[in-house]
């Protein structure tokens, strides 16, 4: 829902579009009939790195040369994520990539987050911005807000930086084990050479789809903890219902009726992973019983 706030904030009518049934990012034909029937009507794409992938960046920097859309890429949990070229996710493209340090993250100092541009002259004017808009010494230039990172948190996250490696290491680690455990069942397909994964996210069957919480419950007394991000999607949120233009979406929606989110945290060993797996698979099968 911040995604979208943010375009409001701004002054703008978020348009929702369907996403991409494999990586669960924004459907790249989806984009282009968007484009196509808006022209110019678009200001800015935002396009969320769904829990910490390494979505395609190039089609973004194409998408600002060829249509002069502005690009804001929502990379929330993908702070310490690496692309398929071996580089830092958003390194070098010079829209702005935003990352979340809220508790839910992969890399989280409780709130907070940070702006990555590799454009100098676009960061300079970011951090006037969040500096009431000071452009000269204690003079505002701009408009501008109060936006810097609490310095407890800035310690915090200097701190954390130097595990930074380890944490994505051992988060890869779980993911493999999963890859190996979960075999036969619809996943998010992570991108790059490592993604930092917020969660497990997976699909269950569609013939389970209207049992999910009961799935979840059945989890849940097994001390297994699990969510079912994002449920419902956009476009149903009351708010959005009311202020946004949501197109045909049933990618979205059928991602949203199934999805289930397994725990991927640094507390957790690889040895937990397979049972964790194999409470799914029974409460999958518990769920299916003609008895419930």
């Amino acid at each position: 829902a911040a995604t979208a706030h943010a375009a409001q904030w701004a002054g703008l009518t978020p348009l929702i579009i369907d996403c991409d049934p494999e990586d669960w990012g924004a459907a790249e034909a989806a984009e282009a009939d968007a484009i196509a029937r808006y022209g110019d009507k678009i200001a800015v794409a935002v396009p969320y790195a769904t829990l910490g992938n390494c979505i395609d960046l190039d089609r973004y920097r194409d998408m600002m040369a060829r249509h002069g859309v502005g690009v804001v890429v929502d990379a929330a949990a993908s702070l310490g994520a690496i692309d398929a070229r071996g580089r830092g996710f958003g390194a070098g493209y010079p829209f702005a990539t935003v990352f979340s340090m809220h508790a839910t993250k992969p890399f989280a100092t409780a709130e907070g987050g940070l702006v990555y541009s590799g454009d100098a002259a676009r960061i300079a004017e970011i951090r006037e911005m969040g500096n009431f808009g000071f452009g000269a010494p204690r003079l505002a230039t701009r408009t501008g807000m109060n936006g810097k990172l609490p310095e407890v948190l800035g310690v915090m996250a200097r701190a954390k930086l130097k595990d930074i490696d380890a944490c994505a290491g051992h988060r890869t680690r779980l993911l493999a084990a999963y890859g190996e455990a979960l075999n036969g069942l619809e996943t998010q397909r992570l991108v790059g050479e490592r993604p930092m994964a917020q969660f497990l996210s997976l699909l269950v069957p569609r013939d389970l789809a209207a049992r999910r919480d009961d799935i979840i419950a059945l989890m849940g007394e097994r001390g297994i903890g699990t969510g079912n991000y994002f449920t419902p999607h956009l476009g149903r949120h009351p708010h959005f219902a009311q202020t946004a233009q949501c197109e045909a979406v049933p990618v979205a929606q059928d991602i949203a009726e199934r999805v289930l989110s397994l725990p991927l945290h640094g507390g957790m060993e690889v040895a937990d992973v397979p049972r964790i797996a194999g409470a799914l698979f029974d409460s999958l099968a518990q769920t299916a019983m003609p008895s419930r």
